[in-house]
């Protein structure tokens, strides 16, 4: 989750440096057409000899700027899609995170339950490993050791049940 928050908060600093960048190229830009702009008055008042070309240089000047723009847009947009891929991956591993939960919940219910039938039991014990499969859950979706561990002891006690439970029906 420190690893998520890092990367964001280092995507936003590029981003800042990024505007940061286009920001003081704009201004730059902007400072020279305003000298432009007072150099073609001056050459108003004196003569129309200098005007075209200063107006195309003046056009010019704004097509740069309007490149850094875009270019700007361009860098806004790939980070913000990137936000959102990470958010939805995110949420994602949460949602998977949430149905072991409920996975392993189940399966502890089923084992404190003595009582239960065999033949329920081992139905339940396979309906939990299908959902597992079915929902592509193992111990790759968990981040610390701790939990790893836990998930696989989890899958490896309801295989071990499954089984028992298969070889108790031979035995019947």
């Amino acid at each position: 989750m420190d690893n998520v928050k890092e990367s964001q908060a280092r995507l936003t600093n590029a981003l800042m440096l990024g505007n940061l960048y286009t920001n003081h190229k704009i201004n730059k830009n902007l400072t020279a057409i305003s000298k432009n702009q007072q150099q073609m008055s001056a050459a108003i008042t004196s003569g129309f000899g200098k005007i075209g070309d200063k107006i195309d240089e003046s056009n010019q000047l704004l097509r740069s700027g309007n490149r850094l723009a875009e270019q700007q847009l361009e860098v806004q947009s790939k980070i913000a899609s990137q936000q959102e891929l990470e958010y939805l991956e995110k949420q994602q591993n949460k949602l998977v995170k949430d149905t072991f939960f409920n996975i392993s919940e189940e399966y502890e219910k089923l084992c404190k339950n003595r009582s239960e039938d065999l033949l329920n039991k081992y139905f339940k014990l396979t309906s939990l490993q299908a959902c597992l499969k079915k929902n592509q859950i193992d111990s790759s979706i968990a981040s610390s050791m701790e939990d790893k561990k836990f998930i696989s002891d989890v899958i490896k006690n309801i295989e071990s049940d499954i089984s028992s439970s298969q070889n108790a029906f031979n035995d019947q």
